[in-house]
């Protein structure tokens, strides 16, 4: 009786934690996907602010 106990109890478990590992697996793919958008932001505006600079850099040069 008891030992039926602790079986029902483990296959519970073992339900709840593969549910878990499903669910942390989604939201580990979101986020890691929404690190690679911000990754790709940032470099393009770095690219960006560099292209402004190079262009303020110029702009100043040729008002001499």
């Amino acid at each position: 009786m008891e030992a039926q106990h602790i079986k029902k109890k483990y296959r519970i478990i073992q339900s709840n934690l593969l549910e878990d590992s499903i669910a942390f697996e989604s939201t580990l793919m979101k986020i890691e996907e929404e690190i690679k958008k911000q990754e790709s932001e940032m470099i393009h505006l770095k690219v960006r602010t560099g292209a402004q600079v190079r262009g303020e850099t110029t702009d100043r040069q040729t008002d001499r």
